[in-house]
């Protein structure tokens, strides 16, 4: 029997009414709140430690802890705040996780943070449980390769290179198979600069001689990237994986048969809306001298603005990153920046501000103004649901950057005002011991700080003292060593491999020019206040700046072995020397040795920052029984 019209017409009625309550419902979760809760009676996220409330219940449509219309008030409030220089918010790659997109235009070439990145070098962490090769980046890319001994070394044969875990943009940045979206690529900013001493590898006020934190804060802040092409609002920065890209083409049959995907962009306003402000805070020296730098507001703010955002990466276990060398710290200098809860032995590290690292500890608390909020925006990769999860399946769905957390402002903060926070009663107390126990290891006045001796050079006019100076066989030049934590550091356009034809070439200058990696050990063999004759038949190609005041011909000692590039004419363990003539004064800086620089002061500070315990999950604590 077929049924009527009538009935049939409610049916479609029906079925109507269900898609539009399941799209309200969609909508409701994905703008309020998780998408998903795995607890069992499908109310509370998770029970926080402190006797607080829940983070967040959910109803039919989602997140009901906000005061009624204060989602849509933040929202409003956001919307009123002229468009920022960059945003954070979801890829437009698919399951690409969060993104960094460009509020401005960037021509080609020039730098696209508003903020430089805060890099802090990890040198004897364990793997595999804490993950140091994801999201960091090479030794060399900062220009810390010169931090331990070579590969080659016969020191330490168990050493690893660092790893560089920034605090900023930079490892925010996705990054596709095809190279034509590249957009980005990381850069020191003006690295080894003579001219123009940078703030990157910088005591920040800090010394071993004088100050009880010394060794306590990272010297490499600086670290930015440029563009790779005129940029446009709304494109995601894309980073220069040329590697992977190359790797997947070879597996193609064509490069030409890959489909083109549209550049990755999304509108102003969606992002204006969605995304989270990354130029809210800006990097100055700090208003109390004693501690370095500070976190800065770049404009005025009311009570509950959010004024920044930082993925967290979360590692099992603070006894991974303690050291097995006895000359140097006890700790990684990782510690300093991270959170770690009471009872607990987890490590939070926020890497996705580089203003976060710098916001320091009010003793006044009077003076604070921000704390820590877990972030509500982006359900679907930002997984707050997983932190009701018992620690097995936690760690089992648990990436670096699948949880999110916030700055906000605790009142009305003026542009131009240094932020301050509480990092705790424990971190207080350790604090204050330290710098009463603390005085400058033996011999702390012997050393100088390369930046510090490089702006003596370049204030007094002398050129750079050779090999024959600084082991004083000159007689009258025994006076003329260099502090003995330095040694000379040399730019050469060349790699070991590309050496494979002659070992002695002239100088020039290549497009690839101030990238750190292309820096290298040498020894000065000789100066001159003009250009040398070529020794080989190679042509004369020097193209540095006829101003230059000295012109150099050095014997450059490159760090990669043998095995790596077995064609090398000179390598880390070969007998033929590496010469390069020709080479000018800007081509020549001075770096610490190996294990010299204060990030391995034995006396220097460590301790984590205290995780509030308002957001910390029960499962966290004595979470080493779930490893």
């Amino acid at each position: 029997m077929s049924s009527s019209p009538r009935l049939v017409q409610r049916h479609q009625v029906l079925v109507i009414l269900l898609i539009i309550l399941s799209s309200l419902v969609l909508i409701a979760l994905w703008r309020n709140g998780p998408s998903y809760c795995p607890c069992s009676d499908q109310t509370m996220l998770y029970k926080p430690l402190g006797g607080g409330q829940s983070l967040t219940t959910l109803s039919l449509f989602g997140n009901t802890s906000l005061q009624p219309n204060q989602h849509q008030e933040q929202q409003e409030q956001q919307q009123q705040q002229p468009y920022c220089h960059s945003y954070l918010a979801e890829s437009s790659i698919p399951r690409g996780g969060l993104g960094v997109y460009t509020g401005v235009a960037i021509p080609k070439g020039e730098p696209v943070q508003p903020v430089p990145d805060l890099c802090v070098y990890i040198f004897n962490a364990r793997p595999p449980y804490t993950e140091t090769s994801t999201h960091t980046w090479q030794d060399y890319r900062f220009g810390a390769q010169f931090e331990m001994p070579g590969p080659s070394s016969k020191q330490d044969p168990q050493v690893r290179p660092p790893r560089a875990a920034c605090m900023g943009m930079v490892t925010l940045f996705n990054s596709m198979d095809n190279y034509d979206y590249a957009t980005a690529r990381p850069k020191a900013q003006k690295t080894f600069d003579t001219r123009s001493i940078s703030t990157i590898h910088h005591h920040g006020g800090l010394t071993r001689q004088s100050h009880p934190g010394a060794g306590a804060i990272s010297h490499y802040y600086g670290a930015s990237s440029k563009a790779l092409q005129d940029l446009h609002p709304g494109d995601e920065l894309l980073l220069n994986d040329k590697s992977a890209w190359e790797e997947k083409a070879t597996s193609s049959s064509s490069s030409s048969s890959k489909q083109k995907q549209p550049f990755p962009r999304r509108s102003m306003e969606w992002l204006h809306t969605n995304g989270w402000c990354l130029d809210h805070l800006t990097i100055q020296p700090s208003t109390d001298p004693s501690v370095g730098r500070g976190a800065f507001a770049t404009r005025d703010f009311v009570e509950g603005t959010v004024l920044a955002p930082s993925p967290l990466q979360i590692f099992k276990n603070r006894t991974e990153f303690q050291t097995q060398r006895t000359f140097t710290n006890a700790e990684e200098l990782l510690v300093n920046y991270c959170f770690q809860p009471q009872g607990s032995n987890l490590l939070v590290y926020p890497y996705g501000s580089s203003a976060l690292g710098m916001i320091n500890h009010a003793f006044d608390k009077t003076k604070i103004n921000v704390k820590l909020q877990w972030a509500r925006k982006h359900p679907f990769v930002n997984h707050l649901q997983w932190l009701n999860l018992p620690m097995e399946q936690f760690w089992h769905m648990y990436y670096p950057g699948s949880l999110v957390i916030e700055v906000v402002a605790t009142r009305d903060i003026q542009k131009g005002e240094e932020l301050f926070m509480d990092y705790g009663n424990e971190w207080e107390r350790a604090w204050r011991t330290h710098v009463k126990n603390w005085k400058p290891i033996d011999h702390a006045d012997d050393y100088v700080y390369p930046n510090d001796m490089m702006k003596r050079i370049a204030d007094s006019g002398e050129p750079y003292r050779t090999i024959s100076q600084l082991n004083g066989q000159q007689q009258k030049q025994q006076d003329a060593a260099y502090p003995p934590n330095l040694m000379t550091v040399c730019e050469t356009s060349l790699r070991s491999d590309e050496r494979e034809k002659s070992s002695t070439l002239e100088w020039n200058l290549s497009s690839r020019r101030s990238w750190p990696e292309y820096w290298q050990e040498c020894h000065i063999l000789e100066s001159s206040t003009t250009k040398t004759t070529a020794t080989t038949s190679k042509p004369s190609n020097a193209t540095d700046s006829s101003s230059s005041p000295y012109w150099y011909k050095v014997r450059v000692i490159f760090r990669y072995s043998k095995k790596r590039n077995p064609k090398a004419l000179c390598t880390a363990s070969s007998d033929t020397h590496c010469i390069d003539y020709n080479v000018p004064h800007s081509a020549i800086a001075l770096v610490d040795r190996p294990y010299a620089s204060d990030q391995h002061l034995r006396n220097a500070f460590r301790h984590p920052m205290e995780f509030p315990a308002e957001m910390t999950p029960i499962q966290w604590l004595d979470s080493t029984t779930n490893l």
